[in-house]
């Protein structure tokens, strides 16, 4: 049977607490596709550049939009979100949860926490 990751999302900041949570496929998802579904379950409309960190701040991203033009305060640019897979960094021994920014202006922060790993019978 596929797996999928079971993802909650929260924004943080926000009274009271506005959350999404939705399944992607273990086997192939990268962050890139956890950014979309992010945009689409929040209704965002993918205006902005975006960043997934290991805690809020200005560390070195997980993953984010590369730019050659841009580099961050380490003069360096983030891991393209679409090659790096979410089973790299979740997972059952792994990382449970990462922050998601959105919009480096008005730094919308989200809580991306892994409820867990399913599995899902395909449709005949």
């Amino acid at each position: 049977m596929p797996e999928y990751f079971d993802f909650k999302v929260s924004l943080r900041h926000v009274e009271p607490r506005i959350w999404r949570r939705f399944l992607l496929p273990v086997a192939h998802s990268t962050f890139q596709d956890l950014h979309e579904a992010i945009q689409v379950a929040c209704g965002w409309w993918n205006y902005h550049m975006f960043a997934f960190r290991r805690t809020p701040g200005y560390e070195q991203p997980i993953a984010g939009i590369p730019s050659d033009d841009e580099l961050d305060m380490f003069g360096s640019t983030a891991p393209d979100a679409g090659e790096v897979r979410l089973a790299e960094f979740f997972g059952d021994k792994r990382a449970k949860k990462c922050i998601y920014e959105y919009d480096f202006g008005d730094s919308w922060l989200h809580d991306v926490k892994l409820l867990g790993i399913v599995e899902i019978p395909e449709p005949f």
